[in-house]
């Protein structure tokens, strides 16, 4: 492979990690993925939220003259979800004895899917040329 894809390979390789550390509980017994489970007191979650957050952090995107750029949007908001889950497992864990959360039912789908619905029934932008 080339040098110049290294790079990208690891960073592809460390979102394809944290989407499995998200996603949740196994379907399949041959998928053997770690983090596809149950996020637990013993679970690799909060360890492997950790290494996201260096690596997260650690990146710096160019533009096509190979100078840096403005962090993109997304690269807050992945640390603000990790964060965010980091916090609700701690306060869930502790205080209301909470075993384990399905982290799959962790995300915005519901509230995008309610927006959008809301968008499509009291209008939107329908003036079309």
């Amino acid at each position: 492979m080339d040098d110049r894809c290294v790079t990208t390979t690891v960073f592809i390789k460390g979102v394809v990690d944290l989407f499995y550390n998200f996603i949740g509980v196994m379907r399949c017994p041959y998928c053997r993925k770690l983090l596809r489970c149950h996020l637990t007191s013993t679970s690799k979650h909060m360890e492997g939220w950790s290494s996201a957050v260096d690596m997260i952090k650690s990146r710096t995107f160019l533009n096509k003259e190979s100078e840096a750029m403005h962090p993109p949007p997304s690269q807050a908001g992945w640390l603000i979800t990790i964060g965010t889950v980091q916090c609700v497992w701690r306060k869930v864990s502790e205080e209301q004895n909470f075993k384990y959360p399905e982290t799959r039912n962790l995300n915005e789908d519901a509230l995008e899917n309610t927006f959008c619905l809301i968008h499509l029934c009291c209008g939107s932008n329908d003036n079309y040329l």
